[in-house]
């Protein structure tokens, strides 16, 4: 029975302590990283402005490549929104909202607020992304910080101590994130548009020849697997005696990590080419994989379609 009383003792000494520890403990977690980026201001507050470029520079899809994203709201700004949902526990469901967006250009400085909604404890969970022109005029500062309330809730407090390292979830995923995000605004090219008219237009469909390539993820490699893919066309375009229509388009087909894979492609003037002297009308041409796959039953496997002209490959 002593022994007993001891024990219970015992337990209510660890919980009284956990008690005054949780009191001692701020009811606000706070974290941030920073990093400068030799890029224009207005680029930056661009791509943070909204969630189209999100999944290229979060984190998050290194932990879970088969996560989904849903865009919902405005395009960007206030109300603009990104879901996504992951079967990994380091991702979870979860979802930002940009609550508030200013930026400056004569101060060359600007902030975009997140509001964050997921599993992570505590309430009023916000990201902060603040960027401010450095005095040389060639750096920006992009300081990226995550605020929480805990209240009373001591259990909360608690477990803001896991977190409160490098290693934890919040930080981790700023820190490498914000990385991320250097190496998307390197593949950009560092021009002023503030003064260019942009706008939204449907285009008429025109034929293309392309080229599928891939590089590692610097300037250097990019451009001149670029350099590589144009002089291909080039050659395309002499044998089948057509003519560029357009500029020059990139298509990003996969943004990894340490390789960029691209389609580098050349509008042309004709929307029928000759190949082995057999012509073939580009704007007829159905997708060879949906022609297979309909004259294949249900319950048979329809053989990988003979690539032509007009065809459409293995990532549509």
């Amino acid at each position: 029975m002593t022994r007993l009383l001891e024990f219970l003792v015992a337990v209510v000494m660890v919980i009284v302590l956990a008690v005054v520890v949780s009191l001692a403990l701020p009811s606000h977690g706070h974290a941030e990283r920073s990093i400068e980026v030799s890029h224009d201001i207005r680029h930056i507050y661009d791509i943070l402005n909204n969630f189209r470029r999100f999944p290229e520079y979060a984190v998050l899809r290194a932990y879970d490549p088969k996560m989904r994203y849903t865009l919902e709201g405005p395009a960007y700004g206030n109300g603009a929104k990104i879901a996504w949902t992951s079967s990994d526990r380091r991702v979870g469901n979860g979802e930002l909202t940009i609550a508030s967006s200013q930026f400056d250009p004569l101060a060359g400085s600007g902030q975009v607020t997140w509001s964050l909604d997921n599993g992570w404890n505590g309430a009023n969970k916000t990201f902060t992304l603040d960027f401010k022109r450095a005095e040389n005029q060639r750096l920006v500062k992009i300081t990226w910080s995550y605020d929480v309330d805990y209240g009373w809730n001591l259990l909360s407090r608690l477990a803001g101590l896991s977190w409160d390292s490098v290693h934890g979830e919040p930080d981790s995923l700023i820190q490498y994130s914000l990385n991320n995000l250097q190496n998307v605004l390197a593949a950009i090219p560092n021009v002023d548009y503030s003064k260019v008219a942009i706008k939204i237009v449907p285009t008429t469909a025109q034929p293309i020849l392309f080229v599928s390539t891939k590089a590692k993820r610097s300037l250097e490699e990019v451009d001149a697997a670029t350099a590589t893919a144009v002089d291909q066309i080039n050659d395309a375009m002499k044998k089948l005696g057509v003519g560029a229509n357009g500029p020059r388009t990139t298509f990003t087909t996969d943004y990894g990590d340490e390789n960029y894979a691209f389609d580098v492609a050349v509008p042309i003037n004709t929307t029928t080419v000759y190949v082995n002297n057999n012509g073939f009308d580009l704007t007829k041409l159905a997708p060879p994989a949906a022609a297979a796959g309909a004259q294949a039953g249900e319950d048979e496997q329809a053989p990988p379609a003979e690539a032509k002209p007009g065809s459409i490959d293995d990532k549509g």
